[in-house]
């Protein structure tokens, strides 16, 4: 069952976007679907950010790495929200 389901989604997603997509517009068509609401949406995207930002300090010497809550302090300034809310989506990661 989830099997048919995927391959008539990713059939309209072809459709729709042809074979070479990017994740906005992906995600775009999905809202426009209405399978995913804004919220979800922008909760995906705050993990990704927090992913770039943490795969980032690896790189960098120990003392120059930020921490994760400093890291969760800079998005939610970022994006003028409570620094909670965005612990609470990163805390997993």
């Amino acid at each position: 069952m989830y099997e048919e389901a995927a391959e008539i989604f990713l059939k309209q997603v072809r459709d729709e976007l042809g074979e070479d997509y990017t994740m906005e517009q992906l995600l775009r068509f999905q809202m426009d679907m209405e399978l995913i609401t804004p919220k979800t949406t922008g909760d995906y995207l705050l993990k990704e950010e927090f992913r770039e930002i943490l795969a980032a300090q690896k790189d960098k010497p120990k003392k120059e790495q930020l921490s994760r809550r400093k890291i969760n302090d800079d998005i939610a300034a970022r994006h003028n929200m409570a620094y909670s809310s965005v612990y609470n989506l990163t805390r997993d990661i």
